[in-house]
C-alpha cells in the first residue's frame, strides 16, 4: 500500500459517512497491476471490525450466469458469524434460494430490503472486485441498490480497469452520476515510492543503480516491480547476496505481464498484441489498421497501457514485456498478425530488412513481392555482418523460389553466408552446390569466393578439383578473418601467390615489416612472368607499394609491363598496368597515372568486370580530380562496379577516390562520410594502415572544410601515432595536415618537415600541397618574398605533374607576384586572397569573421590600388576560379 495514503483515507472517510447514516458508492479505477485489488482488500480488512463486509469478485467465466455475482454476495453474508447476520439469516437464505426464480424487479426490491435490514444493525460494505466482469442481471440489481443507499448505513465499492467494455460503460456512467458517488483513480508508483517498495525486500539504497533500473523497466507498475524484485532476490541468493546492477526479467516477470494483459478487455489484449508485433515500427495509423479497430478506441487503449507503465512512447519499455505478450498469443494468431504487418509495411514502402523480419516471424507468406524483399534484405544483412538474419531470409527465399536458375543463385549466396557463420557448413554442401554452379561461370566464380575463406589447404584443393577450376582470385575477401587467412585461400594457385599474400598481410596488419619486404623482392627477382605467377607478382608489387618502396616497385612493374608488350600477353597486362597507375599516383605524376590506368581499363571487358577494376578506376578518378577535370571524373564515377568490390581492398582505393572528388567539388559532408566508411571497413578487417589509404588525414581535410578543426587535428595526431617510418610519405602527409589544424605560430616547423619528407619520398602531389601551405603561412607572417619563392616552385612542380590549381578544400590561396601587392594593407590582403580564389563576399565574411559591408569596403580599395576588377584577381593571385565553378562543369 505504498503511496496509497490519500486513496485509503478517502475510502475511510466514506465509511465514516456511512456510519452516520449517509451511504455512498465509490469506483476504484486504474491500469492493470496498479493495486486496485490490494486497496480494496486493505479497506475491507479495516471495516470488518465496525461493520459487515459483503464481498464478491467478477469473473469472465461467470458473465453468462445470471445473478452469479449476487449469489456470491448473499453466500458471503449468510456464512458470516456476525449476530446481525444471524438475525437476518432466514431472509438471506430465502432470498438466496429464491433469487434465480424471482422476477427482476421483485428480486431487486427484496435484495434492497434485506440490505436495509442488515444496515439497521451495523454498517454494510458491499465490495466487488473486477466489477466489469459481473453478469448483466447482477449489475442491474446492484445499480438498483446503490441508487437507494444515500439515506442508509450502506456503502458499495467497485474496482474496474481504465478501459471498459461497452456493456459495462453504461453501468459505470450511471454509478458515477449519483450525487453520493466518488471516483478514486490509481496510477503507477513514483520513483521514490518504487525505492520504498524495492527496499521492503532487497537491502538496497535509493542511490543503487538497480532501483532506477527497476523503475525504468516497470514504469512504477507495482505488479511488475514485485515480479522483478522477487527474481532479483532469488538471483542475489545464488550470488551470496550480491545485487546486480540490472534487474532480472525472467519467467516470473513474464507471467506477471501475461496475467495483467489477460485480465484486460479483448480490445486491450488486441492492441497489446499489435504493439508487441510492431515494436519499433509503431505508428498509431499502422496499429489500428493491423488490429482492425476504431482509431479513437485504439488511441485510448494505447494511452491506458502507457499509464500502466508498460509503454514508453509506442513501444513496450522492456523487451521482456514485449516477449511475454507475443508468447501469450496462439501460433495461429501470432502468424496472422506478423503477416498482416508485413503486408502493411510493404504497402507503405518500408525498407526490405524491416519487412523481412515480419515475414520470418510469420513463417512465410503467399505473395509475389516476398521473394525479392527477402533477397534484398539478405544482401543488406550480409553487408552489415548480420549473418544470422541473412541466413533466415535466404532460407525462406529458397522455400518460396520456384525458378531453377534463381534457386541456384540463392544457394550460392546462402553458402557464402553459412561459411561466415560456420566454416564447416559450406564444405558439407559443396558437391551439389558445385554441380549447380558449373552451369554458369558467374555463379561458379561467386561460389569460389564464398567457400574458400577459412578453409584448410586440403579443403581448398578438394573444392577446386571438384569444380574444375584451379585459378583463384588474388584479392582479399572483406571480413578480418578472411584477410588473415588469405594466404591459405591462394594456396592452390602458386607458391608465389602464397608467399606474396603472407607478405602483404604483414604489411597491412603490422605496418613496415622488413621480412615481408624482403620476401616480396625475392618473389619479384626469382619468378618469371607466366600465367601461373602473374597474380603472385602483382601481390608482391602491391606489398612494396604499401610499404612505401615505390622506387623498387616501379622498376619491377615497368619490367613486367614491357614483357607483356614484347610477348603480346595483353591478358596479363591489366593488373600490372593498374599497379603502375597506383605508383604514378603516389608519386604525383598525374599524366602517367592516367596513361597506365587508361591501359588497364581498356583491357577490362565490360561484360566481365571484376572487383579488380577498383584500383585502375580509382587511380583514374583521382588523377582527373587532381587535374581539375571534374566532368571527366564524374563520368568515370558513373561506371558500374561490382557491389562486392566494396568488400575488398580495391574498394578502399575506390572509396578514397570518391571522397577526394566530393571534397574537390565542395561536398565536404559527403566526402567525410566516404572517408569514414573507408576507415570503418579497414579497422573492421584488421588492415588499418595509412599506407593502404590514409583515410584519417583525408577525413581531417573534410573536417577542416566543415570548420571542425579539433576533429581534424585528432585524426591527424591519431595517424601520426600509428608507428610509421619517420621518413615515410604517410608521415609527410600527416604532418602537413596536422599543420593545417594547429596554431599559426606552430605551422611553419611542421610544414617545413612535411616538405622535407615529401621531397625525399618523391610524392610530388602532396609536396605541391605542402609547398602551397608553407607559402600561404609565409604570406601570413608578412614574408612576401619567401611566399613568392615557394609558390613559384609549387606551381612549376604542379605544371610538370599535371596537377590543377589549389582547391578551396585545403590550402589558403597563393599570393600576387607583383610589387603592387605591397601597397595593400594586411586587412585588404586577407580579403583579396579569397576573393581571387572565387569566394563570394558572404563566404569571405564568414571565413574572416567580419561583416559583408567590411568585405566590400576592403575590396573597393583593393580594386583601386591594383587597378583590377574582381574577375582579374584570380590571375594576379595565381588561383583558377574553376575550382569554385565545378558544379557548372559537372552539370
Amino acid at each position: 500500500m505504498i503511496e496509497r495514503d490519500d486513496e485509503r483515507a478517502e475510502l475511510l472517510d466514506l465509511f465514516t459517512e456511512c456510519q452516520r447514516n449517509r451511504g455512498g458508492v465509490a469506483v476504484i479505477s486504474g491500469p492493470m497491476g496498479c493495486g486496485k485489488t490490494e486497496l480494496l482488500r486493505d479497506f475491507g480488512n479495516r471495516v470488518t471490525a465496525d461493520g459487515l463486509l459483503l464481498s464478491a469478485f467478477g469473473a469472465r467465466a461467470e458473465q453468462g450466469v445470471p445473478l452469479s455475482l449476487i449469489d456470491q454476495l448473499l453466500h458471503n453474508a449468510a456464512s458470516s458469524s456476525e449476530d446481525i447476520v444471524a438475525a437476518a439469516t432466514p431472509e438471506l437464505a430465502e432470498l438466496r434460494a429464491c433469487a434465480p426464480g424471482i422476477s427482476g424487479l421483485h428480486m431487486m426490491r427484496d435484495l434492497g430490503a434485506t440490505l436495509r435490514r442488515l444496515a439497521e444493525h451495523s454498517p454494510v460494505v458491499i465490495s466487488v472486485d473486477d466489477a466489469h466482469y459481473a453478469d448483466k442481471e447482477s449489475l442491474q440489481a446492484l445499480l438498483y441498490c446503490v441508487h437507494r443507499l444515500s439515506s442508509s448505513r450502506a456503502l458499495a465499492v467497485f474496482s474496474v480497469p481504465t478501459i471498459l467494455s461497452q456493456e459495462f460503460q453504461q453501468f459505470h456512467a450511471d454509478v458515477l452520476r449519483l450525487p453520493h458517488a466518488r471516483h478514486i483513480g490509481l496510477t503507477p508508483l513514483s520513483e521514490p515510492a518504487t525505492t520504498r517498495l524495492v527496499a521492503e525486500t532487497l537491502d538496497v539504497s535509493a542511490a543503487h543503480p538497480l532501483v532506477s533500473a527497476i523503475y525504468a523497466t516497470t514504469g512504477g507498475n507495482p505488479l511488475l516491480i514485485r515480479a522483478l524484485v522477487e527474481e532479483t532476490r532469488m538471483l542475489a541468493k545464488l550470488t551470496e547476496g550480491e545485487l546486480p546492477a540490472q534487474p532480472v526479467a525472467g519467467e516470473k516477470f513474464g507471467r506477471a505481464v501475461a496475467s495483467g494483459v489477460r485480465r484486460g478487455e479483448p480490445d486491450v489484449r488486441q492492441v497489446a498484441a499489435g504493439l508487441a508485433v510492431l515494436d519499433a515500427d509503431f505508428s498509431l495509423t499502422l496499429l489500428y489498421r493491423l488490429v482492425d479497430m476504431d482509431p479513437v478506441a485504439c488511441a485510448q487503449i494505447v494511452q491506458a497501457l502507457r499509464s500502466a507503465g508498460l509503454l514508453d512512447g509506442g513501444r513496450f519499455r522492456h523487451p521482456s514485456i514485449r516477449r511475454a505478450v507475443v508468447d501469450g498469443l496462439t501460433p495461429q494468431r501470432r502468424g496472422e498478425l506478423y503477416r498482416r504487418a508485413a503486408v502493411l509495411l510493404h504497402e507503405q514502402g518500408t525498407a526490405a530488412p524491416s519487412v523481412a523480419r515480419y515475414l520470418l516471424s510469420a513463417d512465410g507468406i503467399e505473395a509475389a513481392w516476398a521473394l525479392p524483399v527477402l533477397k534484398e534484405a539478405a544482401e543488406t544483412a550480409l553487408l552489415r555482418d548480420d549473418v544470422e538474419f541473412a541466413l533466415g531470409c535466404l532460407g525462406m527465399a529458397l522455400r518460396l523460389c520456384d525458378d531453377e536458375a534463381e534457386y541456384a543463385e540463392l544457394k550460392v549466396v546462402r553458402a557464402r553466408a553459412e561459411r561466415r557463420a560456420d566454416p564447416s557448413a559450406s564444405n558439407r554442401m559443396l558437391p551439389p552446390m558445385a554441380v549447380q554452379a558449373d552451369e554458369g561461370g558467374q555463379s561458379r566464380s561467386n561460389l569460389i569466393t564464398s567457400l574458400l575463406a577459412d578453409s584448410t589447404e586440403e579443403d581448398v584443393v578438394d573444392m577446386l578439383e571438384h569444380i574444375g577450376l584451379l585459378r583463384l582470385p588474388y584479392s582479399f575477401p572483406s571480413p578480418a578473418e578472411r584477410v588473415r587467412k588469405a594466404a591459405v585461400v591462394i594456396t592452390a594457385a602458386s607458391a608465389e601467390e602464397r608467399g606474396s599474400a603472407r607478405a602483404m598481410i604483414k604489411i597491412l596488419t603490422r605496418g613496415t615489416d622488413e621480412g615481408a619486404i624482403a620476401h616480396a623482392e625475392q618473389v619479384l627477382q626469382g619468378s618469371p612472368l607466366t600465367e601461373r605467377t602473374v597474380d603472385g607478382l602483382v601481390l608482391a608489387l602491391m606489398t612494396l607499394i604499401y610499404a612505401d618502396r615505390l622506387d623498387t616497385a616501379q622498376l619491377w612493374c615497368d619490367t613486367f609491363l614491357a614483357q607483356t608488350i614484347t610477348r603480346r600477353a595483353d591478358a596479363w597486362a591489366a593488373s600490372p598496368a593498374a599497379v603502375r597507375a597506383e605508383i604514378a599516383l603516389r608519386r604525383g605524376d598525374l599524366t602517367a597515372t592516367k596513361r597506365h590506368a587508361g591501359l588497364a581499363l581498356s583491357l577490362v571487358s565490360s561484360q566481365r568486370v571484376g572487383i579488380g577494376i577498383g584500383l585502375p578506376l580509382a587511380c583514374m578518378i583521382r588523377a582527373t580530380t587532381e587535374a581539375g577535370a571534374y566532368r571527366e571524373a564524374a563520368e568515370l564515377l558513373a561506371r558500374p562496379v561490382p557491389p562486392e568490390m566494396y568488400e575488398t581492398r580495391f574498394g578502399m582505393h575506390y572509396r578514397s577516390a570518391w571522397g577526394h572528388y566530393r571534397l574537390a567539388t565542395d561536398r565536404a559532408d559527403a566526402a567525410l562520410e566516404e572517408f569514414t566508411r573507408c576507415g570503418e571497413s579497414m579497422r573492421k578487417w584488421g588492415i588499418d594502415r595509412p599506407s593502404l589509404v590514409p583515410w584519417r588525414t583525408d577525413a581531417a581535410l573534410a573536417h577542416l572544410r566543415l570548420g571542425n578543426r579539433l576533429a581534424a587535428r585528432a585524426l591527424a595526431v591519431e595517424q601520426l601515432q600509428l608507428g610509421m617510418d619517420s621518413r615515410s610519405r604517410t608521415r609527410g602527409i600527416s604532418l602537413r595536415v596536422l599543420a593545417l589544424t594547429g596554431e599559426a605560430g606552430k605551422r611553419p616547423a611542421l610544414q617545413r618537415e612535411a616538405v622535407e619528407i615529401l621531397e625525399g619520398t618523391g610524392d610530388r602531389l602532396h609536396l605541391v600541397r605542402a609547398l602551397r601551405d608553407l607559402a600561404a603561412t609565409s604570406g601570413e607572417r608578412e614574408d612576401a618574398a619567401q611566399a613568392r619563392i615557394l609558390m613559384r616552385r609549387a606551381e612549376k612542380l604542379a605544371a610538370d605533374c599535371g596537377i590543377g590549381p589549389v582547391g578551396a578544400a585545403e590550402s589558403p590561396p597563393a599570393f600576387v607576384e607583383d610589387a603592387a601587392i605591397d601597397t595593400l594593407s594586411k586587412a585588404e590582403h586577407r580579403v583579396a586572397m579569397p576573393a581571387g580564389a572565387g569566394y563570394s563576399n558572404p563566404q569571405i565574411a564568414r571565413r574572416l569573421f567580419i561583416t559583408v559591408s567590411t568585405v566590400e569596403q576592403h575590396l573597393t580599395r583593393v580594386y583601386r590600388k591594383l587597378n583590377l576588377c574582381r574577375h582579374e584577381l584570380a590571375a594576379w593571385f595565381g588561383v583558377a576560379q574553376g575550382v569554385h565553378s565545378h558544379e557548372s562543369q559537372v552539370g
